[in-house]
C-alpha cells in the first residue's frame, strides 16, 4: 500500500509541475516548440495552451483538456498496472502514451495521432461537400420559383444559411462581406472554410447570382452538381477497391500458404526419403 502511495504521490507531483509551466515564449522556458516537428517540448508545454486540437474536423477539444485526459487515463493505468504487477500493462501504457502523443508527423514521418487526424478531415470535407450538393438542389428549385419572385443574392444565401448545419457561419460571413461589396474575399474565405474545389465553385456562383439571368444559372449548376456526383462516384469506387484488396487478402495470404506447403511436401520430403535411404 505504501509503494502505491509513493508512487501516486510522484506522479501527482509531476503533472503539476508540468500544468504549472510557463506558456511557450514567456518567462524562462522561452521555447518556441515547432506543432508539426520533431521537437518533443511542445509536448511537455502544450497544458497550458487553449488551442484547438482538432482544427479541420468539426470538433473543438482544446490542447489542455486533450493532454489532462490523457494523462488521467496514463495514470489509472499506470496505477493499475503498480497495484496488480502486471508488466504487460506496463507496456500497453507506453504504446497508449506513444500513440496518443499530439504531433501530427515526426521528422517528416507521420504519425498514428496523424492519421487519425487526416481521417476525420477527409471526413469532415466529405460532409461539406454532400452540404454543398444538398445547397445547389436548393439554389436550383429557387431559380425555378424566380418567374414568380426576383432572385437575390442576400435572400438566396440567408436561405442556404437557414437549411444548412455545418455551413451556416460560412454563408453568414460570406453574406456580410457581400454586403460590403468585397466579392473576392468572400469567394477567398468560402475556399478556406471550404478547402475543396466544390467549394470554390459554388462561392464563385453565389457571388454572380446577380449578374446571371435564371436559365444559365440553372444550366451551371446542374453542371456542378453533375461533377460533384461523377467525383463522389470516383472516390467511392477507389474506397471499394482497396476494401476489395483487404478482403480478399487472406484468400490469397491461404493459397501462398498451400503453394509453400506443397513444395515442402513435393521436394524437400522426397528430399529427406532420398538422403536417408542414401545414408542407409
Amino acid at each position: 500500500m505504501m509503494t502505491i502511495i509513493y508512487y501516486l504521490i510522484i506522479i501527482s507531483l509531476f503533472s503539476i509541475g508540468l500544468a504549472i509551466m510557463p506558456i511557450p515564449g514567456k518567462g524562462v522556458l522561452s521555447l518556441k516548440p515547432n506543432i508539426g516537428g520533431s521537437k518533443i517540448w511542445k509536448f511537455f508545454l502544450s497544458f497550458n495552451s487553449l488551442e484547438n486540437i482538432l482544427s479541420g474536423t468539426g470538433y473543438l477539444i482544446t490542447m489542455r483538456k486533450y493532454q489532462y485526459g490523457r494523462w488521467i487515463i496514463c495514470i489509472l493505468i499506470a496505477v493499475y498496472a503498480i497495484y496488480f504487477k502486471n508488466v504487460r500493462l506496463f507496456v500497453i501504457l507506453f504504446m497508449i502514451y506513444f500513440i496518443t502523443m499530439p504531433f501530427e508527423n515526426i521528422k517528416q514521418k507521420q504519425t498514428p495521432f496523424g492519421l487519425a487526424m487526416q481521417f476525420m478531415r477527409r471526413n469532415y470535407s466529405n460532409k461539406k461537400d454532400i452540404e454543398i450538393y444538398q445547397s445547389i438542389s436548393l439554389l436550383r428549385n429557387m431559380v425555378v420559383g424566380s418567374k414568380v419572385y426576383k432572385l437575390s443574392t442576400d435572400h438566396i444565401i440567408e436561405q442556404l444559411a437557414i437549411y444548412s448545419d455545418i455551413l451556416r457561419h460560412t454563408y453568414f460571413k460570406m453574406m456580410n462581406l457581400l454586403r460590403l461589396n468585397r466579392k473576392q474575399e468572400a469567394v477567398k474565405l468560402f475556399y478556406m472554410e471550404i478547402g475543396t474545389k466544390a467549394g470554390k465553385d459554388f462561392g464563385r456562383i453565389l457571388t454572380s447570382i446577380d449578374e446571371v439571368n435564371p436559365r444559365e444559372l440553372e444550366e451551371i449548376l446542374i453542371s456542378l452538381q453533375k461533377n460533384i456526383r461523377e467525383e463522389r462516384i470516383t472516390k467511392q469506387r477507389k474506397r471499394d477497391e482497396v476494401l476489395s484488396d483487404i478482403l480478399y487478402l487472406p484468400v490469397i495470404v491461404n493459397v501462398i500458404l498451400i503453394f509453400i506447403n506443397f513444395i515442402y511436401v513435393a521436394y524437400f520430403v522426397n528430399q529427406k526419403n532420398i538422403f536417408s535411404m542414401m545414408m542407409n
